[in-house]
């Protein structure tokens, strides 16, 4: 059963950076919200997908940091989920971001639902979470959930 968590969501409200400010006159931000730092334990709080640890403390990522690891996502997840039409993402999808600092490496962890949906239990591939390592450039945590 799909249940929304709606105390989640209302919770999210009080915690989300605008994100306008970092984008250039007439960028498309599309549907993303980086939130701050004690929005964490409610982000990787998830019932059917495995998340990465919290880390020591977090940090704000900004939205070309943001752009860069969603460009490198995308190859990712048309290899991993062949049948998603992956085609239109970043305008299709909702997209929460974190920044964590774990053993001194900072990462960026970003929560993935269709646009409209927000977080559910199960749900299937259309829901995901990824784990980018912003030194390495690349991803060390990639899960997506249950088969709702």
């Amino acid at each position: 059963m799909n249940m929304l968590r709606l105390p989640f969501a209302i919770a999210l409200i009080c915690m989300t950076v605008p994100v306008a400010s970092q984008a250039r006159s007439g960028e498309k931000l599309g549907y993303i919200e980086v939130l701050r730092g004690d929005a964490v334990s409610s982000v990787l709080d998830q019932c059917s997908r495995s998340t990465p640890e919290k880390g020591s403390s977090t940090w704000i990522p900004t939205i070309p940091q943001i752009k860069i690891m969603e460009k490198a996502l995308l190859p990712v997840l048309k290899s991993r989920q062949p049948s998603m039409d992956w085609t239109n993402f970043s305008a299709d999808w909702g997209r929460r971001y974190i920044g964590i600092v774990r053993r001194g490496r900072h990462y960026i962890y970003g929560d993935y639902a269709p646009h409209g949906l927000g977080p559910v239990c199960d749900g299937g591939p259309a829901f995901f979470g990824a784990e980018w390592d912003l030194k390495a450039r690349k991803f060390t945590h990639l899960a997506f959930n249950g088969a709702g």
